[in-house]
């Protein structure tokens, strides 16, 4: 069996993180899933864990959840995450540039460069480009898209002067201030995109609906069980909610506003 927390997986929040996983792993096992690893799967890629053989238990971003992953992941929860830019199960992401930036909105950056974290990702990308179609002229807006790689990368890009701005979600953002305050030293939010569901909890397509169920009977369990506070609270978790997939179409229809906009793409 494989299980992985991988999208909030800071290295400077590391213990908190597998402090979190003992006690969801006591719980599951409490619920009935006898093979649940003692240890996280960790990887140097993070969508490494999604497709895993003996995927039970991970955590991915909403837009390969409802695109390349589709047919291949199945929802278990959505989690609740206490920071500014969440509400209820629903997150943005924030515009960020330098404290020393002269922008006062988004229409300041016209022209200017845009660090994201990858094409497939709803904070970094589909949020964005969502909330800069209805800004873009003949389909372009800004001067050059930058690909980073990652959410840091892109905002140690901004720091370091060789983009203007990027987006990141909101519970990443908050992460950098408590854990890595260094590494957001200089920066500033601008703005922040629509909302969209959180990042899913999900475990492979073909797992059956009493897994499902005993999956999230340990979430509910460990969410409430007293041992967890610290965990939780070093990752701001606050809760889950047991959504339908369905939610989830908020992400398709921000993609395909920005392409009726005709702005397909984050440049």
């Amino acid at each position: 069996m494989i299980t992985a927390l991988p999208m909030y997986d800071l290295p400077e929040a590391r213990g908190a993180t597998d402090a979190w996983w003992a006690v969801l792993r006591r719980c599951f096992l409490q619920a009935g899933l006898a093979e649940t690893p003692r240890e996280l799967t960790r990887t140097s890629n993070v969508t490494d864990s999604w497709t895993m053989p003996g995927l039970l238990f991970t955590q991915t971003c909403g837009y390969p959840f409802t695109h390349d992953w589709s047919d291949k992941l199945r929802l278990v929860a959505t989690p609740r995450y206490r920071v500014d830019g969440c509400e209820a199960s629903n997150y943005r992401s924030a515009f960020i540039v330098a404290e020393t930036s002269t922008a006062n909105s988004l229409e300041d950056l016209r022209g200017g460069r845009i660090a994201f974290n990858a094409t497939h990702s709803q904070s970094g990308f589909n949020a964005p480009r969502a909330t800069i179609a209805g800004l873009a002229r003949d389909g372009a807006f800004f001067g050059e898209a930058k690909l980073s790689g990652g959410h840091r990368q892109s905002m140690t890009m901004v720091r370091a002067g060789e983009a203007d701005v990027c987006a990141v979600d909101c519970v990443t953002w908050a992460m950098h201030q408590r854990h890595a305050p260094e590494m957001i030293e200089g920066l500033r939010t601008l703005a922040w995109t629509e909302s969209a569901p959180n990042l899913p909890y999900v475990t492979a397509i073909q797992r059956d609906d009493e897994t499902v169920q005993r999956l999230r009977d340990g979430l509910s369990a460990a969410i409430a069980d007293p041992d967890g506070r610290a965990a939780r609270e070093a990752l701001f978790l606050d809760g889950v909610e047991i959504l339908e997939p369905e939610a989830y179409q908020t992400i398709d229809a921000m993609e395909q506003a920005a392409i009726d906009l005709g702005y397909p793409d984050l440049n």
